[in-house]
């Protein structure tokens, strides 16, 4: 009777594990970094999949995890601005995924992550590791990279296209050019 009791307390845990990760995103961060280091490419792959969809609420989801079978999240973006959930501390994991993944399906799942998390040192980590990918790979990564920094930066897209390029110190110098204008707006503002 008291092995019975056991058991379902214990079955009571592990169902309950994901339902609080809502209020405790660091069990989903810790069980997401897991799967990304996982041996196994399947393992890796949900986790990716998982990390593309909790980076792409914006407001309030369900997401259903594909990388613990049976287990959903709601998360509710409270403050209206940003992710949902912080994502940053798996970049290390996406890098890693996007850097040796077994294929280029899988390196194009790490890069759409690292895209939709949107984290600005691994972005450009991504920039000097792209030239080590295949064709196909680097074309896309340019692709998103240029979509992703033209949404941010609206002025670089005329510079760009004239130039035909888009490099890292184009992306630094509007990062410092809207912070200056933000700054001085907000002096404006003040007065």
């Amino acid at each position: 009777m008291c092995l019975v009791g056991l058991l379902a307390a214990g079955l009571l845990v592990a169902q309950s594990t994901f339902a609080q990760s809502t209020t405790e995103p660091l069990t989903l961060i810790k069980h997401l970094r897991t799967e990304l280091g996982s041996k196994d490419d399947a393992r890796q792959e949900r986790a990716l999949i998982d990390v593309i969809a909790l980076a792409s609420c914006q407001e309030s989801c369900t997401v259903f995890l594909q990388s613990a079978m049976n287990r959903k999240v709601r998360i509710a973006n409270e403050s209206g601005t940003g992710n949902v959930v912080d994502l940053d501390a798996l970049t290390p994991g996406l890098l890693r995924a996007y850097r040796s993944g077994p294929g280029d399906g899988h390196k194009l799942l790490a890069l759409s992550a690292l895209i939709n998390v949107g984290n600005q040192k691994a972005l450009e980590k991504l920039i000097e590791e792209k030239d080590a990918q295949s064709a196909d790979v680097q074309r896309v990564t340019n692709m998103s990279l240029a979509s992703f920094y033209f949404a941010k930066y609206p002025d670089l897209t005329e510079r760009s296209i004239r130039r035909r390029s888009l490099t890292l110190d184009d992306v630094q110098r509007a990062e410092v050019l809207r912070v200056r204008a933000e700054r001085r707006a907000q002096k404006e503002g003040g007065q």
